[in-house]
């Protein structure tokens, strides 16, 4: 029977603790603008539910990503199939395109595009490769 009035204490104690976040002491918070943990920069952990930026949308990312996936598929499959009419053509056009969704990458994870060509022209291939390995970097994968 005295079991039964533990579980009882222990469910109403566990009710009743106060599970959000406690202020933290002024002598323990960071500058302004700088957050404590690495990986998630959009919160804050002492102002619980106030952004300190805007973010990106997150299936706005995914989308730009997928479109990377299906246009670098799309040149692969160019380069290896020797037989398509006009081959180079879909090639040019393709290498723009995904150029094109590249800048977009770049603008959303926030690498400068000041530097690139007007949209429509190929770009240097070590101009994006630098850029690919700066948005592999910042944890983006296609």
């Amino acid at each position: 029977m005295t079991w039964i009035y533990v579980g009882w204490s222990v469910g109403l104690a566990l009710l009743l603790w106060p599970w959000g976040r406690r202020a933290r002491p002024p002598s323990q918070e960071p500058p302004s603008g700088m957050t404590l943990r690495v990986g998630v920069p959009d919160r804050v952990p002492w102002r619980r539910g106030r952004r300190t930026r805007d973010r990106n949308d997150p299936l706005e990312v995914l989308e730009v990503q997928i479109r990377l996936a299906q246009l670098a598929g799309e040149i692969q499959w160019l380069e290896r199939d020797r037989g398509v009419y006009a081959r180079s053509h879909h090639l040019r056009a393709t290498l723009g395109a995904y150029d094109a969704v590249l800048r977009e990458a770049c603008v959303l994870a926030g690498l400068s595009v000041a530097d690139a060509p007007p949209v429509g022209t190929q770009e240097d291939s070590s101009e994006r490769m630098r850029r690919e390995l700066e948005l592999t970097a910042r944890g983006w994968s296609w």
